[in-house]
Order: structure tokens, then C-alpha cells, then sequence
């Protein structure tokens, strides 16, 4: 607790004189079981790159919303997770927004084992804003991750992120500090639920709650809540082989739909 309250406080120290705060691009279909050791997937480690632990093979995924059925206004994702040995590795690609205002952001992570129970990681972050007649600004920040088997159906993870001050442009501005931290807890390989909180530099708390489900193995269903903005996700997942695709979507209670699918490809394994 005193790492995460003195990280913290670098941010807010290290990089005050910054005038405009962009906070993280989201996948929270995915995050929902980043600490699960069965159903983890792809994407599933943008929140916190120690959880690369849980992929023991190659995974790759694409992902695409059309937010809050908004013409024009679009995200998509496509991420690569590769172990080797005891060190894995992942890469994520998202980009979002229309034709005149958009985010593009890219994360680097990495991740080693520290034995059968616990884990570390890294991320790197560059996001690029572009707006039509404005040009294009860059920011970039970097994170440390941890993950923790509590027992063998519990889960801990943490993850703090640093950003860095962009100078070139008035106002100045640069991606929002935060901190993450989530119980997961396998109950058995077809059911999962996790809680995570999430606070973002000045942005009021986020509270995620999520279960998913997988009556059958080629099945599954997944219902998640998100306190910040106060939006429900529910999606459904279909497995074929090595292939799953889910078809998901958000549900604000002013904004609307936002669906969603997500295309899979790797099976995770369980490490004895």
C-alpha cells in the first residue's frame, strides 16, 4: 500500500504543470478474466501485463465496437501474446474515435515468473491524439504490474502506471496516472468472478464486477458492471477448436448500445 501510495504521489508531483488529462482506452470485455488461470485470453492482459503468466501459448485477437451506435465513431483492437519459457511477451493496438478527432494508442508488455505462484510486469505506453486542423500530439507513460496466487482458486493483481508530461504543445497534455487492483477467483474452470477498483488521476473511482460462465466447453456467457460510467456489458463467446468469437455488447443508461465483437485465436492451458 505504500508503493502504490507513494507512486502516486510522483505522479502528481513529477508532472503537475500538465494541463489536459487523457485517461487509459478501455477493454473492459476482456479484462474481466485477465486473472483467471482457465479463461484468460489475448487481450486479457492490457490491464496489468503480469497476467501474461496465465497465456503458455501464442494468443492473438481482434476486436471492434461501434460506440454507443454512434455513426462514424469506432474502436478497434488487435492484440499478440507469445510466451518464451518462463518470460512472456504481448503487444495491443487500439485505436478509436471518427474521421476527425481519434486515439491511437500502443502498449509493450512483458512479463517473467517468480515461481509457481507469482509474477511480474511491464508495460510501455504511446498514445497519439490526432484532431482535423490541430495535428497531432504524442504521449507516452510506463507501468509495473504484480500477480499473486493467493490460493489455488484465488488471484491478486496490482498495476500502477506513470505517465510522462508533454511540453511541445499549450495546454500541455499527457495521458492520466493510475492505479489497479483485482481478486479473481476461479471456482471451478467453468465459472469465474473477479472485483477490481481503479483509480485515474483525476477521475472519480471505477469499480468493476464481472462473472463469467461456460456451461458447456464451447460456450460461455460473461455479465460485467462498471461503476465510473455506470454501464452494463453482457456478451456471449463461441468456441470452435482454437478459435472463440464473442459477441458482446455495453449498455449505458443514457448512451445506449455499444456492441461489440471479439475474435480469439490460441486455447489457454493451466500451468501445473
Amino acid at each position: 500500500m505504500r508503493f502504490l501510495l507513494a507512486g502516486i504521489l510522483c505522479i502528481k508531483g513529477s508532472v503537475a504543470f500538465a494541463q489536459l488529462l487523457h485517461p487509459p482506452m478501455q477493454l473492459p470485455y476482456a479484462a474481466s478474466v485477465g486473472l483467471s488461470r482457465h479463461q484468460a485470453d489475448a487481450f486479457s492482459f492490457h490491464t496489468n501485463p503480469a497476467t501474461l503468466r496465465h497465456l503458455h501459448k501464442p494468443h492473438a485477437g481482434l476486436s471492434g465496437v461501434q460506440s454507443h451506435m454512434l455513426p462514424g465513431v469506432r474502436s478497434g483492437a488487435l492484440s499478440v501474446a507469445v510466451p518464451a519459457g518462463n518470460t512472456y511477451f504481448g503487444a495491443v493496438v487500439q485505436h478509436y474515435g471518427a474521421a476527425s478527432f481519434y486515439h491511437t494508442a500502443i502498449q509493450f508488455s512483458s512479463a517473467q515468473s517468480l515461481g509457481k505462484k507469482a509474477a511480474v510486469g511491464a508495460s510501455f505506453h504511446y498514445r497519439s491524439v490526432a484532431a482535423a486542423g490541430y495535428g497531432t500530439i504524442g504521449m507516452w507513460g510506463a507501468g509495473i504490474g504484480g500477480l499473486y496466487q493467493v490460493s489455488e482458486q484465488l488471484q491478486a493483481g496490482a498495476y500502477l502506471f506513470v505517465p510522462a508530461a508533454v511540453t511541445t504543445k499549450k495546454p500541455v497534455e499527457r495521458l492520466a496516472g493510475y492505479y489497479h487492483v483485482g481478486l479473481g477467483w476461479d471456482l471451478s474452470p467453468q465459472v469465474f468472478v473477479s472485483t477490481s477498483f481503479m483509480q485515474t488521476e483525476s477521475f472519480k473511482p471505477d469499480v468493476h464486477a464481472s462473472i463469467s460462465y461456460k456451461p458447456v466447453p464451447a460456450i460461455s456467457a460473461r455479465l460485467g458492471l462498471q461503476s465510473a460510467n455506470r454501464e452494463l456489458i453482457v456478451g456471449a463467446g463461441f468456441l470452435h477448436k482454437k478459435m472463440q468469437l464473442h459477441l458482446f455488447t455495453g449498455l449505458h443508461p443514457r448512451l445506449g448500445f455499444s456492441p461489440g465483437l471479439q475474435l480469439l485465436l490460441g486455447q489457454n492451458d493451466v500451468a501445473l
